[in-house]
């Protein structure tokens, strides 16, 4: 007996492949051309291509739902780090090791939004600045 969703997704998406398996003709009917038809392999090696989960979503929408829908997401998003806010970052250019992002962007007089999406990776620098995470002694995280 399927008790939640998450059981009816993941018995869903069994039965899914297991039909691609077997007849792929009847599952071409079968399932609308909205869904999401993508195996775990190519999720993993699609999302290993990107360093934040935002980034993933972004730039491949669909493989991205196929993860999240058959409830493979924590395994793709394994090498992504987790917990951005926590960590600190350093300046490439400069080589300043920061822990707030607010007051570094008042010491730099650059956007604190500019920042934190060079460290996300959704563009390259801020300010005319490389940024990046980065552990206690000051070596990068990707």
């Amino acid at each position: 007996m399927i008790k939640n969703r998450k059981q009816l997704q993941k018995r869903m998406a069994a039965v899914a492949q297991w039909l691609a398996k077997n007849n792929p003709v009847l599952y071409n009917k079968i399932l609308p051309p909205t869904q999401f038809r993508h195996t775990k392999k190519e999720c993993m090696a699609d999302a290993s291509k990107f360093k934040s989960r935002y980034e993933w979503q972004l730039k491949s929408p669909n493989i991205n739902k196929s993860a999240y829908s058959n409830g493979w997401a924590e395994e793709c998003c394994a090498h992504m780090p987790k917990n951005l806010k926590l960590k600190k970052f350093i300046c490439l250019d400069n080589g300043k090791i920061y822990e707030n992002i607010s007051k570094c962007a008042k010491q730099v007089n650059i956007p604190r939004r500019c920042i934190n999406n060079a460290l996300l990776g959704r563009q390259k620098t801020a300010g005319g600045f490389r940024w990046a995470y980065c552990d206690e002694k000051g070596n990068v995280i990707k």
